[in-house]
């Protein structure tokens, strides 16, 4: 803890070390959100008790671990980068630098459809697999 905090203030208080930065810490500051959001849909593989993950995602043997976990590493941060590329593509369209009020209604009147659209299209594939359930049947249960 005090080393941190006295790296920050030194940091801080000198003009020239505020000018530089190590690109590592740029790049994964930059994909923190994405990096937070796809650990538990890329890093971690089962679900535990109230959806908290139980153990790491393994694609080679048991007796590997440290080399599998370098692999999921690699392919996790590869697949936050992808996100933080996407989120960057799609944010001007879904909320552009100078939107008036109309584009902003419109915006998200359009969103709220694209949302419907998709949960009635899950529901539909749902029903058709025989695993739905909803406000019609809330104590079904999901067949294995």
């Amino acid at each position: 803890f005090i080393p941190i905090v006295l790296f920050i203030i030194l940091r801080n208080i000198f003009t020239v070390a505020r000018q530089y930065h190590l690109h590592l810490f740029e790049f994964l500051g930059k994909t923190t959100l994405e990096t937070y959001i796809g650990q538990f849909h890329i890093w971690m593989a089962t679900t535990g008790i109230n959806g908290s993950p139980k153990k790491l995602l393994s694609i080679l043997p048991e007796d590997w671990f440290v080399t599998n976990f370098v692999v999921i590493s690699v392919i996790f941060f590869f697949i936050s980068y992808r996100l933080f590329q996407c989120s960057n593509a799609i944010r001007p369209i879904l909320v552009p630098s100078k939107a008036t009020d109309e584009v902003v209604k419109r915006n998200v009147v359009l969103g709220l459809i694209l949302v419907l659209a998709i949960y009635v299209a899950c529901a539909v594939l749902a029903m058709v697999q025989g695993h739905y359930v909803g406000i019609a049947n809330p104590v079904a249960t999901l067949s294995p």
